[in-house]
């Protein structure tokens, strides 16, 4: 019954290639190409997971009622709404490359009855903002996709005011979704982590204070934390069904795969990875959370 289920839904998913357009074609090649996956699937039934860490940010930050606050490439707005509820933040603007996205950011939003956040269609590695805006500067697994590392991190600390924070959450590139990172490389020839651009770089402390000090935009006092999501999970193999009904990136993988043989190798290969990081039905999520003030 389950391989049934199984071959329908990849059969749907290798044939589907509808959603593989980003909406505005305003934006060039290698900015669509790396949106594309989070416009498939339903990134919310995702992000709810992850909020904890949009709460272990915006603690660290010490954000005050007076601050101007950015969340980069805020998805369906966990840590934007997560600040602005938390800290009553003077100002809190949330941005993604994705339209679809902040559809849903304005949806959670209002149920949080937080109706006074700023949303805007944008870049990370062209942000429409002057130099030295915001107090603190925001992203939760959000920025780690851009294509070009330092240009995105530059613009994150351009729109930085002097003495203002900068702080993210990343994915830890030994561990689990490091490690998936890398999986999905493997049969989609796309970035592994060992690649200088690939979203696990973000997860390695000496990539990411290379990445704070080699800039033209100086920092200090830059400090790294772990953390953990325990997330509920029945059994690995539910694990994979979730991320190929609800993830992104995995539901682009199998469209970019397109090989019935090859996507079993593939389920195969995360299910050997997620296995060892279950217990008593908790899917053990490690995460790396970055600070560091601009001087």
């Amino acid at each position: 019954m389950f391989i049934n289920i199984q071959e329908k839904l990849i059969e749907t998913l290798s044939n589907d290639n509808s959603n593989n357009d980003v909406t505005k074609a305003t934006y060039s090649t290698t900015v669509t190409k790396y949106s594309t996956p989070w416009s498939l699937g339903s990134y919310n039934e995702i992000a709810v997971h992850l909020l904890p860490v949009s709460a272990h940010l915006v603690r660290l930050c010490y954000i005050s009622s007076t601050d101007h606050v950015l969340d980069v490439a805020c998805g369906t707005g966990n840590t934007a709404i997560t600040a602005k509820r938390m800290t009553g933040a003077k100002k809190v603007t949330g941005i993604d490359i994705i339209p679809e996205m902040l559809v849903q950011a304005r949806e959670q939003a209002s149920i949080a009855e937080v109706n006074n956040i700023e949303w805007k269609e944008a870049d990370v590695e062209n942000l429409p903002f002057e130099d030295e805006k915001f107090d603190v500067v925001l992203s939760s697994f959000g920025h780690m996709f851009a294509p070009h590392p330092q240009v995105a991190i530059k613009e994150m600390l351009r729109i930085t005011k002097p003495g203002g924070r900068i702080a993210f959450s990343t994915w830890p590139a030994e561990l689990l979704n490091g490690k998936l990172f890398d999986i999905i490389a493997k049969y989609t020839a796309s970035s592994s982590s060992f690649s200088s651009n690939s979203p696990s770089q973000w997860g390695i402390p000496q990539v990411i204070e290379k990445r704070l000090v080699e800039n033209s935009f100086k920092v200090r006092d830059i400090h790294f934390e772990r953390g953990v999501i325990n997330k509920p999970v029945q059994s690995p193999n539910h694990s994979w069904m979730t991320s190929i009904t609800k993830g992104g990136p995995m539901i682009h993988a199998i469209q970019t795969i397109n090989d019935p043989k090859k996507i079993e190798e593939l389920r195969q290969d995360v299910l050997k990875t997620i296995t060892p990081y279950i217990n008593d039905n908790v899917l053990r999520l490690d995460y790396l959370i970055t600070k560091a003030t601009k001087i």
